[in-house]
């Protein structure tokens, strides 16, 4: 008969609870307890998902008995939570970014490596059927000899009206680059390879405690094409978010919008649609982390990759 895995969730944001319905649904897994300061919020959700409440992230590992832990707290307490976590020994799953700097991440890998403990992070673009084919289209040589790559983002309001909460808009821990951002430079590393060089502008506002309002960076690739990124926060229009990552080449040009639009052109031609499967990826982390946990091979992005992205941003936004 095969073991269930306790898994207990620590941060109660919106992914969080995202995340808490697909761990619900899952047949290899029950959910041993979430954590978070906000008692109302904790207790809520520990009513909804019939599990048990705590407001110290300490008092459940040392409460609950667990294989697995899903660490979604805001970057300020990452460093803290998974450092105790990976204490106990626990294989862990971590929200992007990895931590709050360089320092901290390059601490948490070594630590996830030293215990020997099953580490990933969630960057979902993954596991999408956009980046996918983008990251297919690049590897079969569809644009030819990469000239650049263009990173493009515009947000009407920031943070955006469905992600509200007391950091995502604060210069420490929040802003578009450090929230968003770093998808894309996941991306950008798998597809393209190492960033060997970042130069950026930022726009500030004047409250210092305040997150970005633009940037304008250019990012060296190892293969010697460049990546310019332009994102700016505070414009005219009623949409969510508009991003765009595009690969120019001597053949042609693919552009992927939203995360979930593609298009690609031949020199000469008109940019056309490339048809995507209708199918919901949501859940392939999940199965890969538990694959890993059983000891076979699988999908998962690990704190190798959290650390990579880790130097990028900092160098992006330059704290």
């Amino acid at each position: 008969m095969t073991t269930q895995l306790k898994i207990a969730v620590i941060g109660t944001g919106m992914m969080a609870e995202r995340m808490m319905t697909s761990f619900a649904e899952h047949p290899r897994l029950q959910i041993n307890g979430i954590c978070d300061v906000n008692e109302e919020r904790v207790q809520s959700l520990a009513e909804k998902f019939q599990t048990t409440a705590y407001t110290s992230h300490q008092a459940l590992l040392d409460s609950e008995e667990l294989d697995i832990v899903y660490v979604a707290v805001p970057p300020k307490w990452h460093h803290e939570v998974a450092t105790a976590v990976l204490q106990k020994g626990l294989h862990i799953l971590c929200e992007k970014p990895l931590a709050n700097s360089v320092e901290e991440a390059a601490e948490l890998l070594e630590l996830a490596q030293e215990k020997g403990v099953v580490n990933a992070m969630n960057f979902p673009l993954n596991y999408e059927e956009g980046t996918r084919q983008f990251e297919k289209l690049m590897q079969e040589d569809y644009v030819g000899k990469l000239r650049r790559v263009e990173l493009r983002m515009e947000f009407p309001k920031w943070p955006r009206p469905r992600q509200q909460n007391s950091w995502i808009s604060t210069r420490e821990q929040g802003g578009f680059v450090f929230e968003v951002a770093g998808h894309l430079v996941q991306q950008i590393l798998r597809t393209f390879g190492p960033i060997t060089e970042v130069t950026s502008d930022l726009e500030l506002p004047e409250d210092p405690t305040l997150s970005e309002t633009g940037i304008v960076a250019t990012m060296q690739l190892a293969s010697g094409a460049k990546v310019y990124f332009n994102g700016i926060a505070g414009t005219a229009g009623m949409h969510s978010q508009d991003i765009e990552l595009t690969a120019y080449g001597t053949e042609g040009t693919v552009k992927l919008s939203n995360y979930a639009n593609l298009t690609q052109g031949k020199i000469g031609e008109e940019m056309t649609p490339v048809p995507l499967e209708d199918k919901v990826r949501t859940d392939e982390l999940i199965d890969a982390f538990v694959a890993a946990v059983d000891g076979h091979s699988a999908e998962l992005y690990d704190f190798q990759v959290g650390y990579d992205v880790q130097v990028v941003l900092e160098k992006l936004r330059k704290v």
